[in-house]
C-alpha cells in the first residue's frame, strides 16, 4: 500500500502544472467572445488566459505582447491543437526578453482586464483587449521526437502481431 501511494504521487507529480501564484482561484477563465461583444461588463476583473505569443514590444517602462487566444485546458494550458479564437494584448511592468518571449511561445498569464486596445495588422485595425499582467507561464516546447509504443500488439493487414512506433504529440 505504501509504495503505491509513493508511485501514485510520483506520477502526479509529473504532471506540468502552473506555479501556485497562477493557480489562484480569484483567476477566472472565461472565452474570449463574450468579452469582446460586452467589454464594460468585465473590465477590472481578474483572468487566466492562454496562447501564443505574436509579437513582443519592449519600452522604456513597460512591455507590451499580442498573442492569439486559445481555449486552456483542464491545466490551464492553452489548447494549440484547436482554431484559435481571437487576439488579445498583454501588458506588464516587467521587461520581457524577445529571446524568452518569441513568437509562438506558449503561454498561460493571469491579470487585470484592463482595456481595449487598437492594433494595426497590415492594412486591418483590430480592437483587442488588454490583459495587465501580474503573472506569465511559459510552458515548454513540445517534444516531437518523443517515442511510444502501443500496448498491447495490434494487428496490421501488412504483417502478424507487432509492436507499433508511433510519434507522440503533447498538444
Amino acid at each position: 500500500m505504501r509504495y503505491f501511494l509513493v508511485l501514485s504521487l510520483c506520477l502526479l507529480s509529473s504532471c506540468s502544472h502552473l506555479p501556485p501564484a497562477m493557480q489562484n482561484k480569484a483567476y477566472s477563465y472565461i472565452h474570449l467572445n463574450p468579452i469582446q461583444s460586452h467589454f464594460s461588463d468585465y473590465q477590472g476583473l481578474l483572468y487566466r488566459w492562454g496562447g501564443t505569443i505574436i509579437h513582443v514590444t519592449n519600452e522604456k517602462n513597460a512591455s507590451q505582447a499580442q498573442l492569439l487566444f486559445y481555449p486552456l485546458s483542464h491545466h490551464d494550458k492553452p489548447l494549440i491543437n484547436t482554431k484559435p479564437v481571437g487576439r488579445f494584448a498583454i501588458s506588464s511592468s516587467q521587461f520581457l526578453d524577445p529571446a524568452i518571449y518569441k513568437e509562438g511561445t506558449v503561454v498561460t498569464v493571469t491579470g487585470v482586464l484592463s482595456q481595449q486596445i487598437t492594433q494595426q495588422i497590415d492594412n486591418k485595425i483590430l480592437t483587442i483587449p488588454l490583459l495587465t499582467i501580474d503573472h506569465i507561464h511559459v510552458w515548454p516546447k513540445q517534444r516531437l521526437n518523443e517515442r511510444y509504443y502501443h500496448w498491447p500488439p495490434y494487428y496490421s493487414h501488412h504483417s502478424h502481431y507487432r509492436y507499433h512506433l508511433h510519434s507522440r504529440y503533447y498538444y
